[in-house]
C-alpha cells in the first residue's frame, strides 16, 4: 500500500489537510539554522561587532543595574576558541576596569555626544571625580580629542587615551565609584 502524494508536487504526504515530508523538511532546513544564528548573537554577520543593547531591559555585567543611557554604555566581546561572549556595561569605567586575562577581546564604548559605538582603543576619554556617570566612575568617551578637550574644559577632568584611563582607574583617580585596584564599586553612586 503506497502513501498518497501531495498535490504540491514537493513529495510530502497530505494528512488531515497538512502537508508533511518535503515541505516540512525544506522549511525546517531553512528556518532552524536562521533561528540558531539569531539566538547565538551572530545575526549581524560579524560576531565581533558591537552588540545591540536593549535600553531599559539589558543589565550591566558588573553591577546588574539596567542599562538605560547610551552615553555611558560599553561592551566587551571576548572569545576563548569555542565562541564569543558579549558583556554589556552601564558605565564606561566599569568596562575599562574588567581584566579579561589572556582571552581575545574587543572593547567598545558609546561616544558621549554621538551615542555611536566606538572601538575603545580609538576613543578619547575624559576622567574626573566630578563627572557624574551611572556607577560614579567619572569616565566618559568621545570620538575626537577636540570634543574631549571641550568637555573637560566645561566640566572638569583630564583627557587621556585608553591605557592611561585604565591605569588612572586602577590607581583610584576616577569618581567615587572607581576603586583602587581596578575594580569598580559594588553599586555606590547614582544610577
Amino acid at each position: 500500500m503506497s502513501s498518497p502524494k501531495s498535490s504540491s508536487g514537493l513529495g510530502g504526504v497530505r494528512s488531515g489537510g497538512a502537508v508533511h515530508g518535503g515541505i516540512a523538511a525544506v522549511v525546517f532546513g531553512v528556518l532552524a539554522p536562521a533561528f540558531a544564528l539569531s539566538v547565538s548573537g551572530c545575526d549581524r554577520g560579524d560576531p565581533w561587532a558591537p552588540p545591540e543593547i536593549y535600553y531599559g531591559q539589558d543589565v550591566c555585567d558588573t553591577c546588574g543595574m539596567i542599562i538605560s543611557d547610551d552615553r555611558y554604555a560599553a561592551a566587551i566581546i571576548e572569545g576563548d576558541g569555542s565562541g564569543v561572549k558579549r558583556r554589556l556595561f552601564d558605565d564606561v569605567g566599569e568596562m575599562l576596569a574588567v581584566d579579561t586575562g589572556e582571552r581575545q577581546v574587543h572593547r567598545y564604548v558609546h561616544g558621549f555626544q554621538s551615542g555611536h559605538w566606538l572601538d575603545a582603543g580609538d576613543a578619547v576619554y575624559v576622567l574626573g571625580p566630578e563627572i557624574q556617570t551611572p556607577m560614579a566612575t567619572g569616565v566618559v568617551a568621545f570620538e575626537s580629542a577636540q570634543a574631549a578637550q571641550q568637555y573637560a574644559g566645561e566640566h572638569g577632568g583630564r583627557v587621556m587615551d585608553l591605557s592611561r584611563c585604565r591605569q588612572a582607574l586602577a590607581d583610584g583617580l576616577g569618581g567615587p565609584g572607581a576603586v583602587p585596584g581596578g575594580r569598580p564599586s559594588d553599586g555606590a553612586g547614582p544610577g
